[in-house]
């Protein structure tokens, strides 16, 4: 069993390969599955295996309808997963390009790519009101590099690495999206176009093992890149300006806050860290206080993107960096916002405008120093602002 809180993880592909091996892991370890496949028979074969609260469903990943069909009363009756693995694929049989059919390059394309954005479409949204959630869409050694007669699967894989990046940006700060090679395994797609070095590959019982361990360890916020990758900001702030008294940000799930931090302690130690979040979502100024993992309970603000709670890692972080907390009500947030967007021109979300929000309302503390706010986002929707 594992030690941390039991998940929900959708996994495509379950009933033969990487998927099922991943699928008896993860269960052996405590989590809830929702898989699909499209054997209709492994499918009765796992329902009956594992039976509730797990979930198996017969699915073609390339039909919007039947994945719409499968995961919209499980969305409606439950929580948004906390992990999206986009596994489910197939292989052309070996040959050169010019010699496969518009059909097999086709179906290849449509499972790894329409496939996959087929469950972003229909998982991402609840994922979004949540204000959490990991997607990782399986690539290859092939969506890295090529091989003769896999041209199909090749493009599909670097299809993915490609459209993976974009989702990653598109997304809110509370999720990711990363792309994931999983290794050279002995699959039956492996020993489909390498026979020959096949059977001397890792085991899938043997790969799943670490395998879960690296994707439940996934998380927006609490990943030591993550965190590394949000220290830039600050350390590029640190190498163009000089004797910066305050440096400010807000904080949701820590990852920003962290990194700021980092970069604090070895560039600009002198600096004062100040991190600010909305009152209606203040799990961190709480936490921070009690010097006590407080996780936010039914958050309601403006700022969606501070919904999200802190992690051990990121919490242990701010305590040994941040000097304080400052929360901001829903008004003052708006406020901010709307004078980043008239004075400075810059669309802005309400997210970024909290550290603006928390300098004014205790702007006397302020006076006479140096003081830096990190912007950090500007996903919003024009038709919808709050002023």
């Amino acid at each position: 069993m594992s030690s941390g809180p039991s998940k929900t993880i959708i996994i495509t592909g379950v009933t033969r390969g990487l998927g099922s091996a991943l699928s008896k892991r993860f269960i052996d370890e405590g989590h809830t599955i929702w898989g699909c496949g499209r054997s209709a028979t492994e499918i009765v074969k796992l329902r009956t295996q594992w039976g509730g609260p797990h979930q198996f469903e017969s699915v073609d990943v390339t039909k919007s309808e039947q994945v719409q069909e499968w995961l919209a009363p499980l969305l409606r009756k439950h929580n948004a997963p906390d992990l999206l693995l986009n596994n489910a694929g197939v292989i052309n049989s070996n040959a050169p390009l010019w010699e496969v059919s518009e059909k097999e390059f086709s179906h290849v394309l449509d499972v790894h790519l329409k496939g996959s954005v087929n469950l972003i479409r229909m998982v991402v949204p609840s994922m979004v009101n949540r204000g959490r959630g990991v997607i990782v869409n399986f690539s290859s050694m092939w969506g890295r590099s090529v091989s003769a007669d896999v041209a199909p699967y090749c493009a599909a894989k670097w299809g993915i690495e490609g459209m993976t990046r974009a989702l990653a940006q598109e997304l809110p700060h509370r999720l990711a999206a990363v792309s994931l090679n999983p290794g050279v395994i002995d699959t039956e797609i492996l020993r489909s176009c390498l026979p020959e070095i096949a059977p001397g590959c890792i085991k899938l019982d043997s790969w799943s093992q670490g395998m879960v361990d690296f994707l439940l360890k996934l998380d927006p916020y609490d990943n030591e890149k993550v965190i590394c990758g949000q220290a830039t900001c600050a350390k590029e702030i640190f190498e163009e300006l000089n004797e910066i008294n305050v440096i400010m940000c807000p904080v949701g799930g820590g990852g920003l806050a962290s990194g700021t931090i980092i970069s604090t302690k070895l560039y600009s130690p002198k600096t004062e860290v100040i991190l600010s979040e909305p009152l209606n979502a203040s799990d961190a100024h709480e936490s921070f206080l009690k010097k006590k993992l407080i996780p936010v309970v039914s958050p309601n603000t403006i700022a969606d993107g501070l919904k999200t709670s802190l992690s051990k890692r990121t919490f242990e972080f701010i305590l040994s960096g941040a000097k304080k907390i400052i929360t901001v009500s829903e008004e003052e947030i708006i406020f901010a916002m709307k004078l980043i967007w008239e004075r400075m021109k810059i669309v802005c979300e309400p997210s970024c405008a909290v550290p603006l929000a928390a300098l004014i309302k205790e702007k006397n503390k302020f006076y006479d120093k140096r003081v830096v706010i990190i912007l950090t986002g500007g996903n919003v929707d024009l038709k919808s602002l709050p002023f």
